[in-house]
């Protein structure tokens, strides 16, 4: 078969590929873009149209305006905003950023001052976040302590004046009438002379000031720990503050009513209910010649496994002993004690048993002795 110059032939493959054999590729916008960028990224290559002769003209000018304001250094520009930004005393010795970035445009060294853990300097922001060091903690101690020991003085400072002196007198006076009569005669005292019962608190909230540490702080801490739903029976309590400090219920006694929530009765004679109290406090109150009358009744106003927390002057004990042992004999179970404490001991017990008061004459008396101050 003959074929004709100049034509493809019918049977052989074509040069061109067909059209719908072809895989047709599609680009997207991106692809598109980033051919767009590479054309755009490429500068545009501007043929000068100024003259020879002009250009030189143009350096001359250029020359002469330098030569009539000159370029500040680089390290002179740079050291200007070092000046204007003043270091301002940061606590703990840090830098603000504006100073570090200043010094760092400047060149200049890093200002000595307190690092971190790993040489870095310390900034305004972490020392402001950082707990204090433990040389500031301990000043802090030293000044509440020191706080405290000017308080004492103050008040022994006070204490020296005419009117303190008397008032003084009356409270060891009135003090002494109570460690040497039963609790029935103090409350037929006191009865009589409302004003007195006032004078003895004042001189007794006087002298425990002068503790570091207040004994009724400690019960009060003692009894929020207990459940709300008990009922606390405080004896001796004086203006109640027991009362107004624990999220229970408290009923408060004491020889005279001070206030609303003060119940003026004999300690020996509890206007309650057998087993009634969950908790009985005996803060500095077991004062008087009856003792052993007192504790029976709060044996028997307490339940079974009732708690009786007692805190008394340390002067008054022969014995730490002798009195526990008195007090397990009238149905308490001894539980704990607290002797670190210079003016006054503490003791937890626990109700296991009840007393017959027909029995008082079997049971061992109870003796502490008085807390009489000495004669001036």
């Amino acid at each position: 078969m003959k074929v004709k110059k100049g034509k493809a032939s019918k049977i052989g493959p074509s040069k061109k590929p067909l059209k719908h054999n072809a895989p047709k590729i599609f680009k997207t916008k991106k692809q598109k873009g980033k051919k767009r960028s590479k054309k755009s990224s490429q500068a545009p290559v501007v043929k000068s149209v100024v003259p020879v002769e002009a250009s030189g003209r143009v350096n001359e000018i250029l020359s002469h305006i330098h030569q009539l304001k000159p370029v500040r250094p680089v390290a002179q520009a740079a050291a200007a905003p070092s000046q204007l930004l003043r270091p301002v005393p940061v606590p703990g010795g840090g830098t603000t950023a504006a100073e570090e970035a200043a010094r760092r445009a400047a060149g200049l060294p890093a200002p000595s001052g307190p690092r971190g853990r790993r040489g870095r300097q310390v900034t305004q922001m972490a020392t402001r976040s950082r707990r204090p060091p433990l040389a500031a903690r301990r000043n802090g101690r030293k000044m509440k302590l020191a706080k405290r020991k000017l308080r004492r003085e103050e008040l022994l400072a006070a204490a020296e004046t005419p009117e303190a002196k008397l008032e003084s007198a009356r409270f060891r006076y009135l003090n002494e009438q109570l460690y040497t009569r039963t609790g029935f005669e103090a409350l037929k005292m006191f009865s009589r002379d409302r004003e007195s019962f006032d004078a003895y608190h004042q001189g007794f909230r006087n002298q425990v000031a002068k503790w570091p540490v207040n004994p009724l702080d400690l019960i009060i801490k003692n009894v929020n720990k207990m459940p709300p739903s008990h009922l606390v029976v405080d004896l001796g309590c004086g203006d109640a503050r027991l009362a107004t400090s624990v999220r229970q219920r408290v009923l408060s006694y004491d020889l005279v009513a001070t206030n609303e929530r003060v119940t003026a009765c004999d300690m020996a004679h509890l206007p309650l209910e057998d087993g009634a109290a969950n908790v009985a406090v005996l803060c500095l109150a077991l004062m008087g010649t009856n003792l052993v009358d007192f504790v029976m009744e709060t044996n028997r106003i307490l339940k079974m496994g009732g708690q009786l927390r007692i805190a008394e002057v340390a002067s008054r004990f022969d014995s730490v002993d002798d009195f526990v042992k008195s007090l397990q004999a009238y149905g308490f179970h001894f539980i704990s004690q607290d002797l670190s404490h210079k003016y006054f001991y503490m003791f937890s017990l626990k109700k296991v048993a009840n007393v017959d008061r027909k029995r008082r004459k079997e049971l061992p008396e109870i003796t502490l002795k008085p807390c009489l101050y000495k004669r001036r």
